[in-house]
């Protein structure tokens, strides 16, 4: 009978590698399939044109202290920054401390950095960051070869690392590679040697991980890490709160001891080069080539742009809680466009779900750590953490990655596994997608999220900073332009057919009535396209005048309104913290009926006013000069009552201005236009006063001046949108003859 049953048990056995080996090729074909899409990215993804914020810092930092030894910013750091090709000069960011102007950033990732970059120059970075990923993945290696097995601790390995966002953090010359290869290589050595059920490999004896020399290597590693951003505290702390749960309170102790230790060797350095431990603290601003740098020609005047500075960190213990915000983060944090852990680290989803399912004490440590790194951002940063500039995923996050990885102590299932795969190759396919499609349009780190899957996800932003063309604040409500397809101008944005959908994110305090928009196309027959979360419609651009709003006469034209779907997000926004704001995503494209290019410019019409309404106004006072100078210029003074229906509010969508024109008082067209600016917002039945500065004609003569109000822009919205205010006639002197 024990014949029969070693040949089955020893058939079982056979069969159980060969699945294993079929598992591990499979393993590795995707995994080459996840590289050969990475390289196609980085093929398909153009050079980036400019170096700014964080990478741009990071970059001149690193270059600094491989060129002249230290972080001081001065001449040779202001020559490199401009002069360096091929792009605009680069970004960066400053702070003044007792060491005068350096720079700021945390200090370790460019002291790691420097003599990889001193070899190789810039990609010596990359080169760096590969190194710092790879050692954390070496001593990663062991621990969970002990508790998982040889082929799941590989197959884990490579889903860790090529399916989601850690291979493309190489790319960049910043400080996520190596935050997660310390997380990881510090976890892993003062984590070694606690005991953990099923461990696979129990060693006997004393097991290697209780050596004072690992669990002092992994607290200064964790010690390190934290400098670099001060919510990984929450990670360090993990090796001694599961040592203290094992009943090993020396342990404990040593690892804390050690941890202070690595923490304040690094900070140490950091107040020796930058003056600072805190870069975050310390009062600080963006410099650049057209603001110009601390340093060199006009470094005095650049040096002003410090005293409107302030420290990026301002948070206290109490945070400023508001749950309704934290709950969104919460799911954005899930399925966000930048930073959801779905699609951008979706083993990490299955990795905590493992280590919920069948806790123990070293997992329950590694789970709180995690926790402690995600509350912060959802609680206490949740302005932060929307961020949209996160690059791949949210880069404040990658570090806790490291921590799930340890925290199961069961193996995933093979069909789990593979189910990740499936995520992380659409999400890859997705990105190459968008990429190969928007390459020729869009140079920026997001390309990956411009079409595709990615498109469908939410996408949120509280950037307190209005930068570039991308956001702009129009009639006090917030447009934000998500990608750059829309040609954005002062209260304008030009649409061209044959591009891409411009998405445009909208959030309003008013009333969900219809939102309106003034299309000036350059030829007749044009159709908008507008698309949110409920439906596409093609609405027609009437040009005549004809349409809504136009009462019984001539209204605005170009006029497009429809009604917006119901908000996918409430929330109070940084600039008006009292009241709650609908947000709403909308695509805007322009079409023809014969198919043929064209373009249009797009004025966004804020809240609904009756626009078929004239403005009406009762003038309280006009003063104006009897006689002036040809070519000169005169103040006027003017005060009147609102006797309208509506606000005059000059920072409205379509604000409401003063204005005059000059004509010849023989008759004939206006020689001389200008505009003026009401002193505040006026409601109905209010007065408000105003001034305008009138330029006269050079040519001497008797003029008309005509002083009106103007709702902007007067062209587009008919003659309802222009009151006569008064008119005054003037004698035009030659220059010079007063005096004579």
């Amino acid at each position: 009978m024990a014949g029969p049953e070693s040949s089955r048990v020893g058939a079982e056995r056979e069969a159980d590698r060969g699945a294993g080996r079929r598992r591990l090729a499979a393993i590795g074909v995707l995994s080459l399939t996840g590289l050969a899409l990475l390289a196609l990215l980085a093929c398909w993804r153009p050079p980036l044109e400019r170096l700014w914020g964080d990478e741009g810092t990071y970059l001149a930092m690193t270059a600094s202290l491989a060129r002249d030894r230290d972080l001081a910013f001065g001449d040779a750091d202001h020559a490199w920054a401009r002069e360096r090709p091929p792009g605009p000069p680069v970004t960066v960011i400053l702070q003044q401390t007792g060491r005068g102007i350096t720079y700021s950033k945390p200090l370790l990732y460019p002291l790691l950095a420097a003599p990889f970059y001193a070899v190789a120059g810039e990609g010596g970075m990359v080169a760096a960051n590969l190194v710092l990923l790879a050692a954390g993945l070496g001593l990663v290696w062991p621990p969970l070869r002990r508790q998982l097995g040889g082929a799941m601790a590989s197959a884990l390995l490579a889903t860790f690392t090529v399916c989601g966002a850690v291979l493309p953090y190489l790319e960049w010359r910043m400080s996520e590679a190596a935050q997660l290869g310390l997380a990881l290589g510090g976890l892993a050595l003062a984590l070694g040697g606690l005991p953990r059920p099923g461990n696979r490999r129990p060693e006997r004896g004393a097991e290697p991980g209780d050596s004072l020399g690992r669990v002092a290597a992994g607290g200064l590693l964790l010690g390190a890490l934290v400098t670099m951003r001060f919510p990984n505290a929450a990670l360090a702390a993990v090796p001694a709160l599961a040592a203290a749960l094992c009943g090993r309170w020396r342990r404990a102790v040593v690892t804390a001891l050690f941890l202070l230790a690595g923490f304040g060797a690094v900070s140490g350095l950091s107040v020796g080069l930058l003056g600072t431990a805190n870069p975050y603290k310390a009062v600080r601003s963006s410099f650049d080539g057209a603001t110009g740098y601390p340093a060199g020609a006009g470094g005095e005047a650049a040096l002003e742009r410090f005293e409107a500075g302030r420290s990026t960190v301002s948070l206290g213990l109490q945070p400023d809680q508001d749950w309704t915000r934290s709950a969104y983060a919460a799911l954005y944090f899930l399925i966000g466009r930048h930073t959801g852990l779905l699609a951008y680290l979706p083993l990490a989803l299955l990795l905590a779900a493992l280590a919920l399912a069948a806790p123990d004490r070293v997992g329950a440590a590694l789970l709180c750590g995690v926790a402690g790194v995600a509350l912060f951002h959802l609680v206490w940063m949740p302005d932060n953490y929307f961020g949209g500039a996160t690059f791949l995923g949210n880069r404040y996050f990658l570090p806790a990655y490291a921590a799930l990885l340890l925290a199961p102590r069961r193996a995933p299932r093979w069909r789990s596994l593979g189910a990740v795969w499936a995520v992380g190759l659409a999400a890859g396919l997705s990105a190459a997608v968008s990429v190969a499609a928007t390459r020729g349009l869009d140079a920026s780190s997001q390309s990956h999220s411009a079409a595709g899957l990615f498109r469908w996800l939410p996408h949120e932003s509280v950037a307190r900073q209005i930068d570039g063309e991308e956001k702009r604040f129009w009639g006090r409500d917030f447009v934000r332009f998500v990608d750059p397809w829309a040609e954005v101008g002062e209260w304008t944005f030009r649409l061209e057919s044959g591009r891409p959908p411009a998405e445009l994110q909208v959030a309003t305090n008013w009333p969900g009535t219809p939102l309106r928009l003034l299309v000036t196309p350059d030829r007749p027959g044009v159709e908008l396209e507008v698309a949110d979360w409920r439906r596409r419609r093609r609405l027609p651009v009437d040009s005549s005048g004809a349409g809504p709003g136009a009462g019984s006469g001539a209204g605005p034209k170009g006029l497009v309104e429809f009604e917006p779907a119901a908000a996918w997000r409430r929330h109070r926004f940084w600039w008006h913290a009292e009241a709650l704001y609908d947000v709403r995503a909308y695509r805007l494209a322009l079409r023809h009926p014969d198919g043929g290019p064209v373009g249009a410019t797009v004025r966004y019409a804020g809240r609904v006013l009756d626009l078929g309404l004239p403005l009406t106004a009762a003038t309280l006072e006009l003063r104006v000069v009897g006689e002036t100078v040809a070519g000169g210029t005169t103040p006027v003074r003017i005060a009147l009552r609102n006797t309208g229906r509506w606000p005059w509010t000059p920072e409205a969508a379509l604000p409401v201005r003063l204005g005059y024109r000059v004509r010849p008082a023989s008759g004939g067209a206006a020689v001389a236009r200008g505009r003026g600016e009401l002193a505040a917002e006026a409601l109905p039945g209010e007065s408000v006063r105003g001034s305008l500065e009138v330029g006269w004609p050079p040519e001497p003569g008797d003029y008309l001046l005509i002083v009106e109000l103007l709702r902007e822009p007067v062209t587009r919205l008919g003659p309802g949108a222009r009151v006569k205010l008064g008119e005054r006639r003037v004698t035009v002197a030659a220059a010079g003859a007063g005096g004579d």
